[in-house]
Order: structure tokens, then C-alpha cells, then sequence
């Protein structure tokens, strides 16, 4: 699925002045989560673990670890519990 916001975000990301930088990589990983979240209640899985690895990439915290762990559990299962598609 492409992601045009992500893809300029990352462009502006290479441009910006480096007061911005840690700023603007923190919101690339708030963007990537919410693409995340949003393949999770889809069921959409492997989209999800894929948006929540970039978004690691940005920003290392445990929230984002917990998205990509649950993203390798059986869809079944993920259904039962947070009620997704």
C-alpha cells in the first residue's frame, strides 16, 4: 500500500534544519503507528508489523516494541481480544 505522507515526511527529514531533526522523527514514528493501528483493527497483520518496524526505526520505545510483538500473533486470537476485522 503506498504511503506518500511517509515517503515525504522522510524526504523532509533529510532537508530540515537539525534543531527539527529529533522532532520530526519522533512524529514520522507517531505517523508510521498510526498506519500500524490502523492495519490492526483491519487484521491487515503483516502491514501492520511492517508500518511498526519503520516506525521503530524512528523512535525506540516500548510501546512501539508491544505493536510489533502482537503483530506476530494469530489473527484469531487478536480478533477474540481487541475485537479487529
Amino acid at each position: 500500500v503506498p504511503d506518500i505522507v511517509g515517503s515525504e515526511l522522510n524526504f523532509l527529514l533529510q532537508r530540515i534544519h537539525p534543531s527539527h531533526y529529533n522532532s520530526l522523527r519522533q512524529y514520522c514514528a507517531l505517523w508510521h503507528k498510526m498506519r500500524a493501528s490502523s492495519y490492526f483493527s483491519l487484521g491487515m497483520l503483516a502491514y501492520a508489523r511492517k508500518e511498526t518496524y519503520i516506525a521503530l526505526k524512528y523512535s525506540k520505545n516500548y510501546k512501539l516494541l508491544v505493536y510489533w510483538l502482537l503483530s506476530f500473533l494469530p489473527r484469531e486470537f487478536l480478533k477474540k481480544v481487541f475485537r479487529i476485522a
